[in-house]
């Protein structure tokens, strides 16, 4: 075995190990040996656990890489754009009637199966005001959702999949 392929085998993942590493040392705050030996043997660790764990880099090769920016950048405007009206809407809510607000649970069907891209759509719906994502299924095929107001339960699970699903899908696709 080369040089490169032991360190490839050692360290699949060297700027996550980095980037954990340097976190390490700011939270921290210190330079000891100590916290700088620590904080080494778990940033690679942690590195080493996630390159086995969530496989998702090679998916990556089967779409041009302008083509996923272009995805990202149109998810990320939806989000962002989503985020903005639904702190509006939960504002009026809040202000307005409490009698008027119908709470509700929604089990989403998943077409996702791997669990960056499933992590990625969970983080979405949370940070999306008025929706929190409460439970994934132990087959990670139905996602939970819990909607502040909700007048259509299949109205809420078809908006989060035509609107977030979708494209998170088409990006790791």
């Amino acid at each position: 075995m080369t040089v490169t392929g032991l360190l490839r085998n050692l360290l699949p993942r060297p700027w996550t190990a980095l980037w954990l590493w340097l976190t390490w040392l700011l939270l921290n705050q210190s330079l000891a040996p100590a916290q700088l030996l620590l904080g080494g043997v778990l940033a690679i660790a942690l590195a080493r656990w996630t390159s086995t764990h969530f496989q998702i880099a090679h998916r990556f090769d089967r779409a041009p890489l302008g083509h996923r920016i272009a995805l990202s950048a149109r998810l990320f405007a939806t989000v962002v754009s989503d985020i903005v009206s639904s702190n509006r809407q939960v504002a009026g809510l809040i202000l307005g009637r409490p009698d008027r607000v119908k709470p509700c649970f929604v089990w989403v069907r998943l077409d996702l199966q791997q669990p960056g891209p499933i992590t990625l759509l969970c983080a979405i719906v949370t940070m999306t005001p008025g929706t929190v994502s409460a439970e994934l299924s132990d087959d990670r095929k139905w996602l939970l959702v819990h909607g502040l107001d909700v007048d259509d339960p299949q109205a809420l699970a078809t908006l989060i999949k035509s609107r977030y699903e979708t494209p998170v899908r088409e990006i790791f696709e």
